[in-house]
């Protein structure tokens, strides 16, 4: 019996966990692509370099992603998988609630979402674990 708690317990936590990395991922990327959307309007950065909208994107996702990699224990891969598809998604219909068709590149966020989520657990698959001998 008290084996089944734990193990409930420890979905909640994953879940909670994975919501606030996807939290803390758009929030970071809110504000790096309005940092970027400045940039570009006031002309310091040109035109050209519109994908720097797409990187900000990548690093708010990456360092939501690293920070749930931090929290969870086990299953890193199908945590990043996670916080990457949700932060998607969230993103997706928004945008879809603002201009439909959605705006922008749809497959290439979508990917760059999956990549920065795997990605941030990425050095939590590489760490090894010690075993006694």
């Amino acid at each position: 019996m008290r084996h089944k708690e734990t193990e409930k317990s420890f979905g909640k936590q994953t879940i909670i966990s994975v919501l606030i990395g996807v939290a803390v991922g758009l929030g970071l990327t809110i504000v790096l692509v309005a940092i970027a959307s400045s940039l570009i309007v006031s002309g310091t950065i040109p035109e050209k370099l519109l994908p720097a909208v797409i990187i900000s994107n990548f690093i708010g996702i990456f360092i939501g992603s690293l920070l749930t990699g931090r929290s969870v224990g086990a299953n890193y891969l199908i945590v990043g998988l996670a916080v990457g598809l949700i932060s998607f998604m969230v993103l997706f219909f928004v945008s879809l609630i603002f201009s439909f068709p959605p705006a922008g590149p749809v497959p290439a966020l979508m990917i760059t979402n999956i990549l920065a989520g795997v990605c941030g657990v990425f050095p939590f698959l590489l760490k090894k674990k010690h075993r006694r001998k």
